[in-house]
């Protein structure tokens, strides 16, 4: 019988590791990156964002009849955003109002509920912004928003509302009692210390972590 030379086992002992290599990497799959498109999308689902780390789609809004927004030290403070509000007291027919508002960049369709993190030294009223209430030709600009609240919280607090609980404010007018709660029109929440209108008063609103629920 002929023996291999040490050449020829050489040869084949190389051979072996390179097809043990080949198979190695064909069976193993890198981590998704961003930009990996449906990977990093089944790994990253909308309930893992954290939207209060998007500042750009926050803003303070308040009515013009007085009432008025402080960021005096910056808008983001601490890892939180941080507004000072006053409201106007009401000496008209026209409600003074005050509210931060988060302008989501997806519909809520398909989202249960929220996760809230934040401190208020007044109950803040959270609402759902559907078109159906909203300015026309959509909406019927009465603003009767499906609303939760939280309650006054002087120090962090993290809270769920399930958007199933939201119900209409009680001033709500008959022309929208029949509309129901409807998430594929809604792509904003409202963020509203409830401050007496009646007197008008200051409230600080932080909020540290806004997460969906799905």
């Amino acid at each position: 019988m002929r023996t291999p030379s040490r050449s020829s086992a050489a040869a084949a002992l190389l051979a072996f590791a390179a097809f043990a290599l080949l198979c190695a990497s064909c069976s193993s799959r890198p981590a998704p990156r961003a930009g990996d498109g449906e990977a990093l999308q089944a790994e990253s689902p909308l309930a893992a964002v954290d939207w209060a780390d998007s500042t750009a789609l926050w803003t303070p809004h308040v009515d013009d009849l007085g009432s008025a927004v402080d960021t005096t030290g910056g808008f983001v403070r601490d890892g939180a955003l941080r507004v000072h509000f006053t409201l106007a007291r009401r000496a008209t027919e026209a409600w003074p109002f005050i509210e931060l508002i988060f302008n989501s960049p997806v519909s809520l369709e398909g989202i249960y509920g929220v996760k809230l993190t934040y401190r208020c030294d007044q109950p803040l009223i959270v609402k759902i912004g559907q078109t159906d209430f909203g300015p026309k030709p959509e909406g019927n600009e009465t603003y009767s928003l499906y609303q939760n609240m939280a309650p006054t919280s002087k120090e962090w607090s993290t809270i769920k509302l399930r958007f199933a609980d939201f119900v209409f404010p009680q001033w709500v007018p008959d022309e929208s009692k029949d509309i129901p709660l409807d998430l594929t029109k809604s792509t904003a929440l409202y963020f509203t210390p409830a401050v007496d209108a009646t007197y008008g008063g200051n409230t600080l609103l932080e909020i540290r972590g806004l997460e969906f629920l799905q």
